[in-house]
């Protein structure tokens, strides 16, 4: 991997998998591009998925990115944070890969 990646996140991610939850996200995530077939940035993602921890989103995110089943497509100024941020969108060829 080209980043460290502290323990505390590396035991999130494992229980988030063991619990099923990593696929729950991924699954929601994925269902809701599909439908709106909209770009949206990480936390409209996580406002329409009524999801309060930005970590419990960005990650799933960035899977299914690595997994080809979205792209990112621009970016955009976060109205909250003021920084530029992605927006990704459901790629033409996505399956359920979750």
């Amino acid at each position: 991997m080209d980043k460290d990646i502290h323990s505390n996140s590396r035991k999130s991610y494992h229980e988030n998998e063991d619990s099923g939850k990593g696929q729950t996200y991924r699954n929601r995530i994925q269902k809701l591009l599909e439908d709106t077939r909209e770009c949206m940035t990480d936390r409209q993602i996580m406002d329409i998925l009524n999801v309060v921890d930005v970590n419990n989103v960005r990650p799933e995110i960035t899977r299914l990115k690595q997994a080809g089943v979205l792209r990112e497509d621009g970016k955009v100024r976060c109205p909250i944070t003021g920084k530029r941020v992605r927006t990704v969108r459901i790629t033409e060829f996505a399956e359920t890969l979750f």
